[in-house]
């Protein structure tokens, strides 16, 4: 387990709406994180469980399209989630000092109709992948 400092270490390094982790130069300012197709949060729910979520917007005509986007996007949720994994392993062996190992435990996929209309064939659902970490 790790201790206080160690939490306060990851917690500043996974927080991307204030504090430091927010600044240029930090993990939200590398290019991984600009981009608007998709957001990745995380958060320490409780003793040693780091929980991810990646969310994105999705559209589409039909239940056909739909299907090639989740499965694409299956793919894609995972890597970019392990990416991110990655990156913060990386940070937290510089600021911390030593090495951080998440041990993926559980990952959940949904998907969320947000809007439809008996009119058009356009669709626009939300995708989430929820991934739970032990943290040692």
């Amino acid at each position: 387990m790790l201790g206080y400092s160690k939490y306060q270490t990851l917690g500043q390094i996974i927080d991307s709406t204030w504090g430091a982790s927010s600044m240029e130069g930090n993990m939200q300012s590398t290019k991984m994180y600009k981009l608007p197709q998709y957001s990745i949060k995380m958060k320490i729910v409780d003793e040693g469980t780091l929980r991810c979520v990646f969310t994105t917007i999705l559209t589409y005509a039909d239940k056909g399209t739909l299907h090639n986007q989740l499965q694409a996007h299956d793919d894609q949720s995972a890597k970019i989630t392990n990416d991110v994994i990655k990156q913060i392993k990386k940070l937290y062996k510089k600021d911390a000092g030593e090495a951080l190992k998440l041990k993926s435990r559980t990952s959940n996929v949904s998907f969320e109709m947000i809007n439809m209309s008996p009119h058009s064939p356009k669709r626009t659902g939300c995708y989430r992948r929820e991934t739970f970490f032990d943290i040692s």
